[in-house]
């Protein structure tokens, strides 16, 4: 899928970037960081101005902006103070409404989607990623909630399958139908994935570890030179 093509460019350069921002001060590491998410903004919407939706939409050099936001996010929280309650709770705030905004005035081809609707998704995630990092936070006690967390688990799933979903209906249909369509399509068949598929081979993959980790304390044990009995 292109998004996926997208984030392996991103991993092709990302381990190279560590490297350098590894000998810079984090502070400056953090600003440059900011500023090559807003020369990407800044170059995908001039892109799309000049090219169109769809020249710009599918792009590792028009996309890339939103893995800075979270690499930036990353090595903020990894390095941060303890955030308060209160300031966590604004910053939940803040996500949400970002969010409601972003899917209000949002739809596919929408002329204003790479140009306002992708930043303020941007500032959504960071924003309630910060607030859920604080455990006392109302957006960390929503998301700790059973049935999200089951989303949670399904969720790589959830955007695999709701891409063929999409790219059908929303064809057909206006967007606030195809949206609880393809919601409710990639959920069922994303769970069916999930037990089907992924958690078998999750199962087989930790027998086989611990098989592993069993086998070389075997044969650890069986190296070990045997003690001669103390004389009597």
């Amino acid at each position: 899928m292109w998004s996926l093509s997208v984030e392996e460019h991103f991993y092709l350069i990302w381990p190279l970037a560590i490297l350098v921002l590894a000998r810079i001060d984090l502070r400056w590491s953090l600003y440059g960081l900011l500023a090559l998410y807003l020369l990407g903004s800044a170059w995908r919407i001039f892109e799309y101005e000049s090219m169109g939706w769809d020249a710009t939409y599918y792009r590792f050099d028009t996309r890339f902006s939103g893995l800075v936001c979270g690499s930036m996010l990353s090595m903020f929280l990894q390095n941060k103070a303890p955030i308060s309650k209160s300031a966590a709770d604004a910053a939940g705030v803040g996500g949400w409404t970002a969010l409601v905004v972003c899917l209000s005035i949002g739809y596919w081809g929408a002329p204003w989607s790479l140009v306002v609707m992708t930043p303020l998704a941007h500032v959504a995630g960071l924003c309630l990623v910060i607030s859920a990092s604080t455990q006392s936070s109302w957006v960390n006690s929503i998301l700790s909630a059973p049935p999200l967390v089951g989303i949670g688990v399904i969720s790589y799933g959830m955007y695999l399958w709701h891409y063929p979903a999409a790219f059908y209906l929303r064809e057909l249909m206006p967007w606030y139908l195809t949206a609880p369509i393809v919601l409710g399509f990639s959920v069922i068949a994303a769970a069916g994935s999930y037990l089907s598929i992924e958690r078998p081979l999750n199962r087989y993959r930790r027998n086989l570890g611990a098989d592993h980790n069993a086998s070389a304390e075997s044969d650890g044990r069986a190296s070990q030179p045997a003690l001669a009995p103390a004389a009597t």
